[in-house]
């Protein structure tokens, strides 16, 4: 394809979670193949460096929010006229979105019709169809906002159970659909061809959606040395992504070792847990990213996935792959069509803690099967999850839009 000029927007600009990494990847990714791409998000002290930043509107304060910080999170006019101001100056060919609602909004929408610019959005969570992005309440998959239902969320109480929240999460949802949300965008790209089809039975049209799963950075290759020193988890600390699970699991298996890294909202929840149950061979090493978090990962046996909401992918996957470790992962969501059973890992139900201890023990006890296992993992996401055969798929559908 001729060398594109295209618009790159998400709310971050600074790896905060997965959508974030695969948001500054890409950019890195179109830049190689020889395209200008500029980024545009929220400012934020913590942002990656770059001289487009004089275009990014003020980020809101989402931590002690003030009456104007509520309203940008609705409709922000700001990230609207930062956005008209961009466009003034440069001219796109396209705009590849993001997670671009609660910093940019569907504000932005408005302003890229404007300058007739084709639009794709890469959906990284279900925030179409569900106004707290999770299609999950009560321990499972919930499809009650199902064709736009959004009222739902407040009759049960979506978000953290508090009807202000959820008030606004669900008004939030209404406004974006209603300033064009779906009717805006010409395609949707699906990371998984699972959260496609839930996404389509949700009511969003089949016509619009396409899947083009992640990728990983081939720079992310390492080769495996030694047999591995400790499970692992990183990722979001939310009680969703099955923590609770693995702790429970922990407490069981007292003589494996078990390394978690991240943050999130549960993780004081999670520290408190440990204490409270004497857990000794749980460490938490918190926030960790670059080669320290490559470091850490290249030194696990395997990496754990006990997530139990339907995970649109699971990135984590791959990036344990590239450091040829296997991964066990719990058998819901996109993480389905990552994972070959007993080949490059295993699976165990949602939840089950007695299933996670088998699945543990099992890869703990034969490290020679789990080197084999990370080995074909690792060949897995330099061909299938490669960065070529993403970047092949990609301009398929920018194609299809120009």
């Amino acid at each position: 394809m001729e060398k594109l000029s295209i618009l790159n927007a998400g709310q971050n600009y600074r790896l905060v979670g997965g959508s974030d990494r695969y948001f500054m990847d890409l950019e890195a990714l179109l830049k190689k193949n020889g395209h200008d791409v500029v980024p545009f998000a929220a400012n934020h002290s913590d942002n990656v460096q770059t001289d487009w930043k004089i275009f990014f509107p003020k980020a809101n304060n989402f931590n002690n929010p003030d009456f104007s910080d509520v309203i940008n999170f609705i409709y922000s006019k700001p990230a609207q006229r930062s956005l008209r101001n961009l466009l003034k100056e440069n001219q796109f060919d396209l705009a590849h979105l993001h997670i671009y609602y609660g910093q940019l909004t569907g504000s932005i929408l408005k302003a890229l019709e404007e300058y007739n610019i084709p639009i794709v959005q890469t959906l990284h969570e279900y925030k179409l169809v569900c106004p707290v992005y999770s299609l999950y309440r009560n321990e499972s998959i919930c499809d009650l906002c199902k064709d736009g239902k959004f009222y739902h969320g407040l009759i049960h109480r979506c978000n953290r159970n508090s009807i202000s929240r959820s008030a606004l999460s669900i008004l939030e949802s209404y406004v974006s659909r209603y300033v064009g949300a779906i009717s805006k965008i010409n395609k949707f790209i699906c990371v998984s061809n699972y959260q496609r089809s839930l996404i389509e039975n949700m009511g969003i049209p089949s016509n619009k959606l396409l899947t083009v799963h992640n990728f990983v950075r081939a720079e992310l290759f390492r080769k495996a040395e030694g047999q591995g020193k400790y499970v692992l988890y990183f990722g979001r600390l939310e009680k969703i992504k099955g923590i609770f699970t693995l702790l429970e699991a922990a407490t069981k298996l007292p003589r494996i070792r078990f390394v978690i890294v991240g943050h999130g909202t549960d993780a004081k929840l999670f520290e408190s847990f440990i204490v409270d149950r004497s857990i000794k061979n749980v460490d938490f090493f918190g926030f960790k990213s670059g080669e320290e978090l490559e470091i850490i990962i290249a030194n696990c046996r395997f990496s754990i996935l006990p997530t139990e909401w339907p995970e649109t992918f699971g990135l984590t996957v791959l990036e344990t792959f590239m450091k040829g470790r296997p991964v066990v992962a719990s058998r819901i969501g996109g993480v389905q069509e990552v994972i070959d059973e007993g080949i490059d890992g295993c699976f165990f139900e949602a939840g089950n803690v007695d299933g996670l201890c088998n699945s543990i023990e099992s890869l703990w006890m034969n490290p020679d099967n789990c080197m084999e296992m990370g080995r074909q993992g690792q060949i897995k996401a330099l061909t299938t999850f490669g960065p070529d055969t993403h970047y092949e798929n990609l301009m398929k559908v920018y194609s299809s839009v120009l």
